[in-house]
């Protein structure tokens, strides 16, 4: 699980965490902890603190087209085991990175992300 990932470029900056190219047993990990309590994850993305900095799970075109094998597309959470990267990222301003709150700024983005990796350790390192 990445705690934070930064990239600062000329024209491309952003930070971001998550499970970016998970392994397939850590993603199977994930499914079968949105299997069992997908509420719970639900509800940390929508939560204010991820709304008002992140917003959604970032989309990827890999995303799969339908339910993971052994998920019912009519799943209450079909829309997040549908992601094959679990990851939240927010594009940075050449303002925002230049600026003297940048280091805040990270230091913030960091904080706001403790339930959701608390979520995906969980659910990637227990053991069925």
């Amino acid at each position: 699980v990445s705690r934070l990932y930064m990239s600062i470029g000329p024209n491309s900056s952003f930070v971001g965490a998550g499970l970016h190219h998970p392994s397939s047993d850590s993603l199977k990990k994930f499914h079968q902890a949105i299997d069992y309590d997908g509420e719970k994850f639900a509800k940390i993305l929508e939560s204010q603190p991820i709304q008002s900095f992140f917003g959604e799970l970032s989309t990827y075109k890999n995303d799969l087209k339908t339910a993971p094998r052994g998920y019912d597309t009519a799943h209450p959470h079909n829309e997040i085991l549908r992601k094959k990267y679990i990851s939240l990222i927010r594009e940075l301003t050449e303002e925002e990175v230049c600026s003297d709150e940048f280091p805040q700024l990270i230091e913030d983005a960091y904080c706001r992300l403790e339930n959701f990796h608390d979520y995906l350790e969980k659910a990637i390192t227990f053991e069925r």
